[in-house]
C-alpha cells in the first residue's frame, strides 16, 4: 500500500510538474509576444513624432507668410520666385545648372 501512495504522489507530482512547465511556456510566448507589440508600437511612435515635427515646421512657414501677407516686397518675391513673372524692363534668365 506504501508503494501505492509513493505512485500516486510520483504521478501528481509529475503531473503538478507539467501544468507549471505548460503555464510557464505559454507565459513566455506572451510576453514574447507583448514584447513585439511594445516594439511596434515604440516604431510607430516615433514615425508619428517626426510627421508632428514636420507639420509644426509646415504651420510655421504657414504662419511666417500669412504674417508677410500685406508686405509688398514679399509678394513681389513670391511672383518672381513661384511664377517667374518680372517688372516692366527686367529679364529673367533661367537657371540652367539645375
Amino acid at each position: 500500500m506504501a508503494r501505492k501512495k509513493n505512485t500516486k504522489k510520483r504521478r501528481s507530482g509529475l503531473l503538478g510538474a507539467l501544468v507549471l512547465l505548460i503555464l510557464l511556456g505559454v507565459m513566455a510566448y506572451k510576453l514574447v509576444e507583448v514584447y513585439g507589440d511594445l516594439s511596434a508600437a515604440k516604431e510607430q511612435e516615433a514615425r508619428l513624432r517626426t510627421q508632428v515635427e514636420q507639420k509644426e515646421e509646415e504651420n510655421n512657414s504657414l504662419k511666417d507668410a500669412l504674417s508677410h501677407a500685406d508686405d509688398p516686397d514679399y509678394i513681389l518675391g513670391l511672383a518672381r520666385d513661384r511664377l517667374g513673372l518680372a517688372e516692366d524692363g527686367e529679364r529673367i534668365f533661367p537657371d540652367v545648372n539645375n
